[in-house]
């Protein structure tokens, strides 16, 4: 349950044998300094995240652009959800495609989250 879902993709695949190569984009700030922040990968209504990574924020309010590729087998044909969420080590405001709870670039940051499957 880490932290706050941003993100959420469905996808239905053709075979059970395909992989899925999924990317999640994300610019998060936290509102504290030297924060250890983590962007966890999540799948369905499954309780423990299927992948992970963080970073720390250099200063109160400090960037950081997260690129998580992640690749599984499909092992389904039924529609299935990934979603990412993201969390700070510390009690403070998370902020999606911002810093301070203020949207980045005149409100056009671009965080993304896409899910291709790979025919193998």
């Amino acid at each position: 349950t880490e932290g706050d879902q941003y993100q959420s993709r469905a996808i239905t695949p053709t075979s059970t044998i395909n992989l899925l190569r999924i990317e999640s984009e994300a610019l998060i700030a936290h509102s504290s300094a030297n924060n250890t922040m983590t962007l966890a990968l999540f799948q369905d209504t499954t309780a423990n995240a299927i992948a992970a990574i963080s970073a720390i924020n250099s200063g109160a309010g400090g960037i950081i652009a997260f690129h998580f590729p992640w690749i599984i087998l499909s092992l389904t044909t039924s529609s299935t959800t990934f979603k990412t969420r993201v969390g700070g080590s510390t009690g403070a405001t998370t902020t999606f495609n911002g810093a301070s709870g203020v949207g980045l670039y005149n409100g056009v940051a671009g965080s993304s989250m896409r899910v291709m499957e790979i025919f193998t």
